[in-house]
């Protein structure tokens, strides 16, 4: 199976075992992986070079990536660990994943607009449900990704996801809906359990 086969057999099994119908499941997917490649092609992505990881655990400059950037993520609470585990995925599976967490905070803006909210009160709630991303060093400076609120770097993206998931297996999925919507936005709650020690 080719890895594109792999990426779309998964992310199509995650929608159906989220209650969505196979053909919409495919449909869905088939548009992330198109996203996910022509932001390959946006970047020059495919032409990275094959010591990326070697590169930035050094500090060194290369296609968009500033030199500094490690300690830049490390600043942030990323860990070497979160940098190697996302480095070293391929190319078309980190512009996937990253595209399928776009898709999927887009479909929550556009769910809570459907039930009346406006733009940005529909952006707003989308932030306090979602981890919103970021792939790279630029920060976006709309109201609702300042302070603790800023888009995440997605090196941590597989650490949060664990963490939600052992939220999940413990069966304390309420528990853990309370606790998060105490905070100010997703993000703001991984932030504060990362400085905790908790994430």
């Amino acid at each position: 199976m080719s890895l594109e086969a792999e990426i779309k057999k998964e992310f199509i099994g995650t929608l159906v075992n989220a209650g969505m119908d196979s053909n919409t499941a495919k449909k869905i997917v088939k548009s992330i992986i198109k996203a996910a490649k022509s932001k390959q092609r946006e970047e020059g992505a495919t032409t990275l070079p094959k010591d990326v990881l070697n590169l930035i655990m050094a500090g060194q400059a290369f296609h968009k990536v500033p030199a500094g950037y490690r300690e830049q993520l490390l600043a942030e609470g990323v860990t070497d660990d979160d940098i190697r585990w996302w480095w070293t995925l391929p190319d078309l599976s980190r512009w996937a994943l990253f595209c399928w967490e776009e898709h999927n905070c887009v479909a929550m803006r556009l769910w809570q607009m459907e039930k009346g909210l406006e733009s940005e009160e529909a952006a707003r709630e989308m932030t306090k449900h979602l981890a919103t991303y970021r792939f790279g060093v630029s920060y976006e400076a709309a109201p609702v990704f300042i302070g603790e609120n800023k888009r995440l770097p997605i090196e941590i993206k597989d650490r949060v996801d664990k963490y939600i998931e052992n939220w999940r297996l413990a069966d304390r999925g309420e528990e853990f809906k309370k606790e998060f919507l105490r905070y100010s936005s997703f993000n703001a709650f991984v932030r504060e359990k990362m400085r905790a020690g908790e994430l």
